[in-house]
């Protein structure tokens, strides 16, 4: 599992390159409550009981660009922020328990645009 959490205006940014298997969720990664940006990349393979877990909780944009399989026995990809603008490119299936891709905008007042594209199957 990768992880990281930031509780301040900075961006946080991970890049995971190769395959990753987890018995929690492949990747967790937490923004912070101020307007720093969230970026996720993986580079293969993503496998547990949730793929890819992108949380901000400030007003930054969310964005996550998954290359390579994602398979979870709960959402494939979760992504979510506090106002922000959120988006999701998914390069290959998606194979999830749940939501394939889930986006969430928390805050009743965000403007912030959300989209998601797939290239591959999403199930």
């Amino acid at each position: 599992m990768t992880s990281s959490f930031v509780s301040s205006d900075a961006d946080v940014t991970i890049v995971a390159n190769g395959t990753l298997t987890a018995g929690s969720a492949g990747v967790v990664a937490f923004g912070g409550i101020g307007t720093g940006n969230l970026s996720v990349t993986t580079n293969g393979a993503v496998s547990g009981v949730s793929g890819i877990i992108a949380i901000n909780f400030g007003t930054g944009s969310t964005t996550v660009d998954a290359n390579g399989a994602i398979t979870s026995d709960s959402d494939g990809i979760l992504a979510s922020t506090s106002g922000g603008a959120i988006t999701v490119t998914a390069t290959s299936v998606i194979s999830a328990g749940e939501q394939g891709i889930d986006l969430q905008q928390t805050d009743a007042a965000g403007a912030g645009a959300l989209s998601a594209s797939a290239t591959g199957d999403v199930a």
